[in-house]
C-alpha cells in the first residue's frame, strides 16, 4: 500500500522521545508504531507470546528427550511424564491469561 498522505502531529520533546523509545523496543519504526496504535486503539504487546513461544520450545525440546530416553531403555518415569504435565498445564495458563488481556 502506498503511503502518500501526511497528519502533522505537534508533540512535546519528551512525547517524542517516548513514542521513539516504545516504537524502538516493539522493534518497528516511529510511523509504524504511531499507525498501528492510532488504527486498532490499542497496541498489542507480542512480548508475551514470544515468551510463550520460548516456553512451548523448551517443553518441548523436554519432551523430546524423555521420549528418546524412553526409547533407549524401554522405561517410562511417571515423575518426569508429571514434571512434563505440569510444565504443559503453565503454558496452558499463560496463554489463556494472555488471551483475556
Amino acid at each position: 500500500m502506498e503511503k502518500s498522505a501526511a497528519i502533522l502531529v505537534r508533540m512535546s520533546p519528551d512525547e517524542k522521545n517516548i513514542i521513539n523509545s516504545k516504537a524502538q523496543s516493539k522493534g518497528m519504526t516511529t510511523g509504524k508504531y504511531m499507525r498501528t496504535v492510532a488504527l486498532s486503539g490499542k497496541y498489542v504487546d507480542y512480548s508475551e507470546l514470544r515468551n510463550l513461544n520460548v516456553e512451548l520450545k523448551r517443553i518441548g525440546t523436554n519432551i523430546n528427550q524423555a521420549v528418546k530416553l524412553m526409547n533407549i531403555y524401554k522405561e517410562f518415569d511417571v515423575g518426569d511424564y508429571n514434571s512434563l504435565a505440569e510444565q504443559i498445564a503453565e503454558v496452558v495458563k499463560l496463554v489463556n491469561q494472555s488471551m483475556k488481556r
